[in-house]
């Protein structure tokens, strides 16, 4: 590479990476792009909010914007935080929050700004009664996966999640509320190597429900609400 075509690549290599450094806490509100969740189990309810835009992957906002989860009952402040793969978001703790309330996710921003009306409304809360905790099952059979049903409009969402074993989940959208699905249990919830004994798989109901972001932000964002309750069994290979 001669002298100028070097010295034109280094500087719109410089910057390209201007461009991409930085926290993006100077982005607009009208270009961020929200990504708000709430996901509870019984009692314990955690939010979660990831700010992105087109030229940030994640967006840490500046001191003087706070960004709040509302219920009827309580308000929480969402702290920044940075976990072990290096994935950044803000998130709180809420306290139990009842079936149909709204949970509204309010930023403040220190520009005015603001984008105070993202709203959720909590789905119920999702309660398995069958399998058995602790039953074991073989690839090929059948399992009853049975809850509580409820009325309304939740997106239902049944999960086989390998936790002991490197295999690959089940997942299946229920239509309507039944309150019994029965699945053949596929070989791939294992690994596709020979195994001694079972494998831990937890069987997860989810109860999903979809709410508005505030039009303040720009597009391309999601925000809901999950609800959901899990046991452990055992998935073993044929005999």
């Amino acid at each position: 590479m001669n002298r100028p075509v070097r010295r034109a690549f280094l500087a719109a290599l410089t910057a390209f990476l201007a461009g991409c450094s930085g926290d993006g806490s100077d982005t607009p509100t009208n270009e961020i792009i929200p990504d708000f969740s709430i996901i509870g189990s019984g009692s314990q309810v955690q939010a979660f909010a990831r700010l992105s835009s087109e030229n940030f992957p994640s967006i840490r906002l500046p001191s003087e914007d706070a960004l709040r989860v509302i219920t009827p009952s309580q308000t929480r402040m969402m702290e920044f935080a940075i976990d072990p793969f290096s994935s950044e978001y803000y998130t709180t703790q809420l306290t139990s929050v009842d079936p149909d309330q709204p949970v509204t996710f309010s930023l403040d921003r220190g520009d005015g700004t603001d984008a105070p009306n993202s709203v959720v409304d909590m789905p119920f809360q999702a309660r398995l009664n069958a399998p058995s905790e602790d039953a074991i099952v073989f690839t090929g059979a059948t399992l009853d996966i049975a809850w509580e049903q409820f009325e309304g409009a939740d997106v239902l969402t049944v999960v086989l999640q390998p936790v002991e074993c490197p295999g690959t989940a089940f997942i299946q959208t229920v239509t309507g509320d039944p309150g019994m699905l029965t699945i053949t249990v596929p070989p791939s919830i294992l690994p596709s190597f020979p195994i001694l004994g079972a494998c831990g798989v937890d069987v997860r109901l989810e109860r999903q429900r979809a709410g508005t972001l505030d039009p303040a932000y720009a597009a391309g964002g999601t925000i809901f609400a999950r609800r959901f309750d899990s046991r452990r069994i055992f998935i073993a290979p044929p005999e």
